[in-house]
């Protein structure tokens, strides 16, 4: 059994003991906020957040104090939380991250996928950066965008940015969390069709990360439409310079230059304002009939094009993850309708998702070790389901507000449940895209847990 899983516990609270030493980095008012004696302090406080679990707050409350006759009050607790920073939370979901130990990668690399996802919170029309009206007589309603970057291997969210509604940008968001991954070893950024961009290319390329992100096909308005490329299936590469000018010599040559809109955002032009940036473009065909395009700059001779497939289906992951996201660790139920509050939520929820990462992880080695013993058909993967909520019962709620290290019985319990709760993978099993269905995330099944 892997020693993480026993010792998760210390590693959680050595940082929030490190955070506790440093309090004024997390608060809004340093030197004041957190200096007396409280019934929440600073560390109490942090963990009350994390175990909250979609409840009323009140009986929130005296389900994480044990029903004692010290439990505070509802608005003793909401002052307290106003006085921490949503940076604390983050910078515990980060360092928490960073502790966790790593799988062998793909072909030698680590394999990231990028993607967005709104999130809806409390109303308010006066809120004009979050609140969104379709239509004059539409009843509105307020969201917050997140970009997630997320480890496909380990099946861990790696890194976040939230943005308001009015500020949603995309490629933006992973340029910066790209500038995060630097000093890592060898990753590989993999999206979806909301990343195509001549800016992200060349800011990927400029720093040394490798990518594969699917663009619109050769027949749309997208990249590609500009492009002098065969028809089928292909595997080519292309080499321009990209400008904003618009020169005799730029004109003659439309192989050899791209005129970039002024409208368009592009960050790497050098003084002389031009670009050269250089990628593959691997068109295949699926099962449909229809066709995929992947831009890349990952060698052929590592990554022919079935291996460029094989590397794009594994993107899936992120959705699957979102979805647990949405749905299991319920994101959209907050304990709290300020902004502050519900960014505090949403990292907590973060680290709720590392612990259950862990188990998981643990609880598919068990699976796998069972599979080669008795030789089965399919391989097997824990479903998480409901569990991600038991897992914060059993092992955030009632572990980590205890002084000692989680027991190998008690590891042994859950892992066993998670192996229990098991599923087949079957990799070529592939299901239609709904369109146009109005699927609400929000569950709100904590409540009812």
């Amino acid at each position: 059994m892997n020693r993480f899983a026993r010792n998760i516990k210390a590693k959680f609270n050595r940082i929030l003991h490190e955070m506790s030493l440093s309090v004024s980095q997390y608060v809004k008012k340093p030197g004041v906020d957190f200096t007396r004696n409280y019934k929440l302090p600073f560390k109490k406080t942090i963990l009350t957040i994390v175990m909250m679990g979609g409840l009323n707050l009140n009986r929130e409350l005296l389900r994480v104090f044990n029903y004692n006759t010290y439990v505070p009050t509802a608005s003793a607790f909401v002052q307290q939380r106003d006085k921490i920073l949503p940076e604390a939370f983050s910078f515990l979901f980060r360092e928490f991250t960073d502790s966790l130990p790593r799988t062998k990668g793909f072909n030698g690399y680590d394999l990231y996928a990028v993607d967005g996802s709104d999130i809806t919170i409390y109303r308010n029309p006066k809120d004009i950066s979050t609140y969104i009206q379709n239509g004059e007589n539409a009843k509105g309603y307020n969201l917050l965008h997140i970009n997630a970057l997320y480890d496909l291997q380990n099946r861990l969210y790696k890194d976040f940015i939230v943005q308001k509604a009015a500020e949603k940008n995309e490629t933006k968001a992973l340029m910066e969390m790209a500038n995060r991954l630097i000093s890592k070893r060898k990753p590989i950024i993999l999206g979806d069709r909301g990343y195509e961009s001549y800016n992200v290319f060349a800011h990927l390329e400029k720093f040394g990360l490798k990518y594969a992100i699917r663009v619109k096909d050769i027949r749309s308005t997208g990249i590609l439409s500009g492009l002098k490329l065969p028809d089928g299936e292909f595997d080519v590469d292309i080499s321009m310079k990209l400008t904003r000018r618009q020169t005799k010599e730029v004109k003659r040559n439309p192989d050899k230059y791209k005129i970039v809109p002024s409208t368009t955002t592009f960050d790497h032009f050098d003084r002389d304002g031009f670009c050269q940036i250089s990628f593959r473009v691997v068109r295949f065909k699926l099962k449909t009939g229809e066709y995929e395009v992947i831009i890349t700059n990952l060698s052929r001779d590592e990554f022919p094009p079935e291996k460029i497939k094989e590397l794009y289906n594994k993107r899936w992951g992120i959705e699957t993850a979102y979805n647990q996201l949405k749905n299991i660790v319920c994101l959209e139920n907050f304990s709290g309708k300020t902004e502050n509050a519900i960014r505090q939520d949403f990292w907590a929820s973060m680290v709720l998702m590392i612990s259950v990462a862990v188990f998981q992880k643990e609880a598919n080695e068990k699976i796998e070790k069972e599979h080669r013993h008795k030789q089965n058909k399919h391989h097997y993967q824990t479903s998480v389901g409901n569990l991600a909520v038991t897992l914060r019962d059993e092992f955030i709620f009632e572990v980590l507000r205890k002084n000692k290290l989680l027991s190998t019985i008690k590891i042994r319990r859950i892992i066993a449940i998670l192996a229990y709760s098991k599923s087949p993978i079957r990799p070529d099993r592939s299901f239609p895209r709904h369109k146009n269905r109005d699927i609400s995330f929000n569950l709100n099944l904590k409540s009812h847990l």
